[in-house]
């Protein structure tokens, strides 16, 4: 930024003015998230100093800036048309920024790419981006609804475009074709739109109906197959934990990485290769010598066992959560500590994640930076709803435990191959999933299990390719 700027003192001045001008503009940006959220159930994230990054907009980018600008500038009725990073979506830095659009503007129309490397809109860029059509109000109505508007194939032409964006405003399904440009269409509300503030990326999760429907079931707390169904226990993950470890910048900090067991040092999962992610059962690899004054009391305080990805390519992970033989720590994995910890509840916990339903929840709550490389910071997985093994029975939870080391050693496929990406399902998801159901008490039928991964596979084709 400013790199044209070849003499050093214009540039600090100037950098000096920006950086003050940013601080203005989050403490602006605030002041509207407070008065949106006031007694709402999102207004933690405002108050909570453990979700503190959904105050900060540093991380996210210059685009913002613009919103913002807009935002001053605009009269009622005038109209924001911007092309942002995807992240603005579900981004921890965004979430100002989706604030200051639910309040100010009727959110009309967000539009997301799923053709395969075509995720963006800019010619400067290869990453997912995301087009936001808003329009300036002085007041809501409660009519006001939002179209996602989900690309399987882009316009190639401007008349393809227009002709693609009439069919949008006038077909009343969720389906829409032109030329060789298809879409599907999510239509939103209002209500729900404030509401899931934290994550508007849930409404464009992956590139079908269906399974944007499929969530909304899993997230009011229901899994349903054929005619069957069962209510299961959610709760936002931060209310079961006491810790989620470190992050890159702090584990730098406070650890030195050595080649061996010396005197002092932890055990630790060092990197995430594909080797790593293949079976929930891991170990440690590496260790880990503090070196700060602090860093064993660090350790003692945040080291575990169950461990969640920062980063996912979703096209090459086996699986999601894993859980370690020994207390350790990681540079690329979350280490998360319950607050009422046991094995039991750990392995319950990471077979929940590895589940079908547990996957398709982290993929709504993922930040996605370019098609399948994804992302869950520490605050989106604090708000990530996982099953409540709190509130289970206590039979249920040991039983859960038994389905979990009976699998904890097996290897999964790839994520997309294990739903029929390469035209056979895999058996271990399979088996895994009618494991998980029998304990909750529903009896899966494998037919409706596999129409399901069906839909799941055709998704993930389309996304990230076989």
């Amino acid at each position: 930024m400013f790199g044209f700027m070849g003499a050093t003192d214009a540039r600090n001045r100037v950098l000096a003015d920006y950086t003050r001008m940013r601080n203005e503009i989050e403490d602006s940006l605030n002041q509207t998230a407070l008065k949106l959220l006031k007694g709402t159930k999102l207004e933690i994230l405002l108050r909570d100093k453990e979700l503190r990054q959904h105050k900060n907009i540093w991380q996210a980018g210059e685009g913002l800036v613009f919103v913002h600008l807009a935002d001053t500038l605009l009269k009622i009725e005038g109209k924001l048309c911007l092309v942002l990073p995807k992240g603005l979506l579900s981004g921890v830095s965004w979430f100002l920024a989706r604030t200051l659009l639910a309040e100010h503007f009727h959110v009309e129309y967000v539009i997301v790419s799923y053709e395969q490397g075509q995720y963006n809109f800019s010619e400067s860029t290869s990453l997912s981006e995301c087009m936001v059509i808003a329009k300036r109000v002085e007041t809501h109505l409660e009519s006001e609804s939002t179209k996602f508007v989900i690309l399987l194939k882009k316009p190639r032409t401007s008349v393809e475009s227009v002709a693609l964006s009439r069919r949008i405003d006038t077909e009343k399904g969720n389906y829409v074709e032109a030329g060789g440009a298809r879409a599907f269409i999510a239509t939103t509300s209002r209500k729900e739109l404030v509401d899931n503030l934290d994550n508007w990326g849930r409404f464009v999760f992956l590139p079908n109906v269906k399974m944007l429907e499929e969530i909304t079931e899993i997230l009011g707390g229901a899994i349903r197959l054929g005619k069957g169904k069962v209510m299961i226990p959610l709760v936002k993950l931060s209310e079961i934990i006491s810790s989620i470890g470190v992050d890159a910048h702090r584990f730098i900090d406070t650890f030195q990485v050595v080649g061996g067991p010396v005197p002092g040092a932890v055990r630790m999962l060092k990197g995430g290769e594909e080797a790593q992610r293949r079976t929930m059962k891991t170990n440690a690899n590496a260790y880990a010598l503090p070196t700060i004054e602090r860093g064993n009391a660090v350790f003692e305080k945040i080291g575990g066992t169950l461990l969640v990805p920062d980063r996912i390519r979703i096209n090459t992970a086996h699986v999601i959560a894993m859980v370690a033989g020994d207390k350790l720590i990681s540079n690329i994995f979350y280490v998360v500590r319950l607050k009422d910890e046991s094995m039991e509840r750990i392995k319950s916990l990471c077979l929940w994640l590895n589940t079908t339903w547990g996957i398709l929840t982290v993929l709504s709550s993922r930040e996605e930076t370019h098609g399948g490389f994804i992302r869950l910071k520490m605050s989106q997985w604090k708000l990530l709803p996982v099953l409540d093994i709190n509130s289970l029975p206590k039979d249920k939870v040991k039983a859960l435990a038994r389905v979990f080391d009976e699998y904890e050693d097996k290897r999964l496929s790839r994520i997309p191959v294990q739903y029929g990406g390469e035209g056979k399902i895999d058996k271990l998801r399979l088996n895994l999933d009618c494991s998980f159901l029998d304990v909750l008490g529903l009896e899966a039928e494998e037919e409706d299990l596999i129409r399901l991964y069906r839909e799941i596979s055709e998704s993930l084709v389309q996304w990230v390719g076989k």
